[in-house]
Formats: structure tokens, sequence, C-alpha cells
């Protein structure tokens, strides 16, 4: 846990790929995602208003997974149609 402490503490929040990296860290260790899950995930798949995401995983399986409220509260403020910088 102290590692990921670190490892969040080390992001630059004020600029907005800080913003964006928070929100990955923070949804892959949040939600247990494998990077090829979290990569693949299309915004169709996102349903923050009742605290999930589906995910497609190994074997081509879906699963709905709970997703914590500070990844949420980065990602909403976020404009996830266009690629940051």
């Amino acid at each position: 846990v102290n590692e990921i402490d670190l490892l969040f503490s080390a992001i630059d929040h004020s600029k907005a790929d800080g913003v964006r990296n928070r929100a990955i860290l923070e949804t892959l260790y949040g939600c247990g995602l494998r990077v090829t899950e979290l990569v693949s995930l299309k915004i169709s798949n996102l349903y923050f208003d009742v605290g999930f995401i589906k995910v497609t995983g190994k074997g081509n399986k879906e699963r709905l997974i709970p997703i914590g409220s500070e990844a949420v509260n980065l990602t909403s403020g976020m404009d996830l149609k266009t690629p940051c910088s």
C-alpha cells in the first residue's frame, strides 16, 4: 500500500495528463483490472451513475465491476472523447 501511495503522490495534478494518469491508476488498482481490460474499455461500458464498469476480460467474458468514487470523480471531469496530449 505504501508503494501505491508513493506512486499516487508523485503525480502532478496541476496538468491534464496528471489527472488522467491518476484516474488510470485509481481504476487499475481500485477495480483490479488488467491493463488490456483498461485500454479496451468503451465509454458505453462506464456506468458511473450506479458505480460500475463493464469489462471484457480473458476468454471474452464480460463482468461488472464496482468502481471507486475517487476514480469516478477524477474521470467525470474529463473529456473522455478527446485524447490527452
